[in-house]
């Protein structure tokens, strides 16, 4: 997982959960400064605040799109398996 796809995931729940910078920065810890720099590319989150955004955001695989005839090829098994690794990445984090 690279930060550009955490960073992606990150800004796709923002929006979709209609957050505020203030909302977002709140929960982070960090300014709302901070996040419009995120936003507008001048800096990128440090580690800490990035396992508290991989924290904070719901990393469903919904997050993370897959090729769609990729997807269709994968069964149920592997589907739940999938969602299994990642809640367990997640969790340790």
């Amino acid at each position: 997982m690279s930060i550009e796809s955490i960073m992606d995931a990150f800004w796709r729940y923002v929006e979709n959960e209609r957050l505020s910078y203030q909302d977002v920065a709140k929960r982070l810890g960090v300014s709302k400064t901070t996040i419009a720099k995120w936003a507008n590319g001048e800096s990128i989150p440090n580690s800490r605040t990035l396992l508290n955004i991989i924290d904070m955001v719901p990393f469903a695989v919904k997050y993370f799109p897959l090729d769609k005839e990729k997807y269709d090829k994968l069964s149920i098994k592997d589907i739940m398996t999938i969602k299994y690794i990642i809640d367990c990445m997640i969790k340790k984090v």
